[in-house]
């Protein structure tokens, strides 16, 4: 991702969240995958490729949770509480 940013400054990179940890995994490894990939400055987050059905839904919940957590932080201001 370092080189990809560094090459491609201007464009928007995705990063893939791997779909195996997302169906077998746990939401609290679900969201460090997500960290991972916002720490390299990744612009979009997306599942690696097609979800399984069975595909925990708590799972999901903590990717995107993950995601909107991060952007409001980044929306506020960090280190500002909301309503300041």
């Amino acid at each position: 991702m370092k080189k990809a940013r560094e090459n491609l400054a201007a464009a928007p990179i995705m990063g893939n969240i791997n779909t195996q940890l997302l169906h077998q995994g746990i939401p609290e490894r679900v969201c460090r995958a997500v960290g991972h990939a916002l720490e390299h400055k990744v612009d979009i987050i997306a599942p690696a490729c097609g979800l399984s059905m069975s595909t925990p839904l708590q799972n999901l919940r903590a990717l995107t949770d993950m995601v909107k957590n991060v952007k409001n932080v980044h929306a506020r201001g960090c280190g500002r509480q909301s309503g300041s």
